[in-house]
């Protein structure tokens, strides 16, 4: 992800090896920069995405569940506008 103060840049593949997975955050544009980079848990992306979404059921919060229903939404929305664009 490429933003106006830096760039998030991520090492992780859906199946890793040890000491593979990694997010690295790049503060500052240009040559003056802080780079960061952090490890996070190797293993299956798939039964992290299940292992979240049960948490999630668990510790159920209608308030952020209407939040994240809005940002789907939304997200929906700029998809939808971006392939209307690259149609015409």
């Amino acid at each position: 992800m490429i933003g106006a103060k830096g760039i998030i840049t991520c090492g992780y593949n859906n199946t890793t090896k040890p000491n593979t997975a990694f997010v690295e955050i790049k503060r500052g544009l240009d040559w003056n920069y802080e780079l960061e980079k952090i490890e996070v848990d190797s293993g299956s992306g798939f039964s992290f995405e299940a292992e979240a979404f049960a948490d999630h059921i668990k510790n159920y919060n209608k308030k952020e569940q209407i939040s994240m229903m809005n940002e789907s939404v939304d997200n929906i929305s700029t998809i939808l506008d971006i392939l209307n664009i690259i149609k015409k």
